[in-house]
């Protein structure tokens, strides 16, 4: 990180790049707050450089998310995830694996939460997309469909787990 720092500047997007994957090193070591001081560095940087809805400023804000649910604080990181969500909307499309993934996110978090009601409906919205924009057979499909048949099962709506 030094050296880019010192070849491009601080706020470089090569420069953000490494910090951003500092970040989701210490982030996989449990090493949250050091993971989020980095994240909010990068988050800045990206900003300023390339705006809030932009991707990698967006992938910035999930992986941000990601720290907060992995800490269980899912109130955090539903709100950044719906910021994520709704610039996905916007940036890539509706249909996009990103935006996809993201609304997969919310529906795994919520179910963490006992909202299982709510964890159905962003399954199933997640489960709509994919089915249009990948396949049904697709791998991300298929990891939505499991999602969606555990909240099925939990609530004791057994034939619908099954009739998936």
């Amino acid at each position: 990180m030094a050296g880019y720092e010192k070849a491009f500047g601080i706020d470089h997007a090569e420069t953000l790049r490494v910090v951003s994957n500092m970040a989701t090193v210490f982030a996989e070591q449990g090493q949250y707050k050091k993971a989020l001081v980095l994240y909010e560095r990068a988050l800045a940087g990206y900003e300023k450089a390339f705006g809030v809805d932009h991707p990698d400023t967006l992938r910035v804000v999930s992986n941000m998310a990601s720290v907060f649910g992995n800490q269980g604080q899912y109130e955090k990181a539903l709100d950044l995830y719906q910021r994520v969500l709704s610039g996905y909307e916007k940036a890539l499309g509706v249909g996009h694996p990103d935006t996809l993934t993201t609304i997969y996110i919310m529906a795994f978090i919520f179910d963490k939460q006992g909202q299982h009601g709510k964890a159905r409906e962003w399954y199933e919205r997640a489960l709509a997309g994919s089915k249009q924009a990948l396949r049904v057979d697709h791998p991300r499909t298929q990891h939505t469909v499991r999602g969606l048949a555990k909240v099925h099962e939990r609530t004791g709506q057994t034939e619908h787990a099954q009739s998936l």
